[in-house]
């Protein structure tokens, strides 16, 4: 049975009372929440933070179907009493992560949870979304690249802006003397594909667990309809409480950096 891989980080020389998940979205790795996770272990040592790739991402290969939501839980689930580091009471999940965080805190008792701009609903028109288009795009391409120039370089050329190149290039690994894109793409197709499918509006109204929301103001996940629900949701769930960010894009943690870290730092 294969186990994911994950980074664990901690402040220096720290011996963390409590644990939690740092999930990362589609495309992604534990990797891209290495530096914001270690600021906040330097600001709160009384955290340890565990990052995992998920299944079919950056080193966790080899996984065994069938590849949706669940299963992504379950493989958080195994690498938890596998790392026997104490009890995980909380998860942090961006974007894909946000939902697999929701869908894993249905079994797990998280005392605390943080969706970072993530859609909690069905997504009908997922295949137009922006995220289809790059898993499209990808799917299109060769197998081999001499540099990370030249993927980024096809990324653009492909309709892409530069910073949405740059971000994928973090998901290439070496392949003979050059890279390849260390991604899982038939894998990834399928979890997006089930990450359109569920609905886990109902874990936004559980009144029995501390539940975070990071809403990007100028991000694409989100409509009208959906900042409705969760106006009404935050309104009669005193256990959720919603953080707005106006000028922030979809990576968050990019465009509210300082932001967001003195949040976590504060409230964790």
């Amino acid at each position: 049975m294969n186990r994911l891989h994950a980074e664990i980080v901690t402040a220096e020389h720290a011996t963390p009372a409590r644990w939690a998940f740092v999930l990362h979205g589609i495309f992604g790795a534990g990797k891209n929440w290495l530096s914001f996770t270690r600021k906040l272990a330097a600001a709160r040592p009384d955290w340890g933070f565990i990052l995992p790739d998920l299944r079919g991402h950056g080193r966790s290969h080899g996984f065994a179907g069938p590849h949706d939501l669940e299963a992504t839980a379950a493989d958080l689930r195994e690498l938890a009493v596998s790392l026997d580091l104490g009890r995980v009471e909380a998860a942090i999940g961006h974007s894909f992560g946000g939902k697999v965080a929701l869908v894993l805190g249905r079994t797990m008792p998280f005392g605390q949870l943080w969706v970072l701009d993530s859609n909690p609903g069905t997504r009908a028109d997922s295949a137009n979304s922006q995220t289809m288009r790059v898993l499209e795009m990808l799917e299109g391409m060769h197998e081999r690249f001499a540099t990370r120039a030249e993927f980024t370089r096809a990324v653009e050329a492909r309709g892409f802006t530069s910073a949405i190149a740059a971000w994928l290039s973090m998901s290439l690994r070496p392949a003979d003397g050059g890279y390849e894109i260390g991604l899982e793409l038939p894998l990834v197709r399928a979890l997006l594909e089930d990450f359109c499918r569920v609905d886990a509006w109902a874990e936004l109204a559980r009144p029995t667990r501390v539940t975070q929301l990071v809403v990007a103001g100028k991000s694409f996940v989100w409509n009208d309809d959906d900042h409705r629900a969760i106006a009404v949701l935050a309104g009669t769930n005193p256990a959720l409480t919603v953080h707005t960010y106006p000028s922030a894009g979809h990576w968050v943690h990019v465009d509210a950096y300082k932001e967001l870290l003195a949040l976590f730092t504060a409230r964790l």
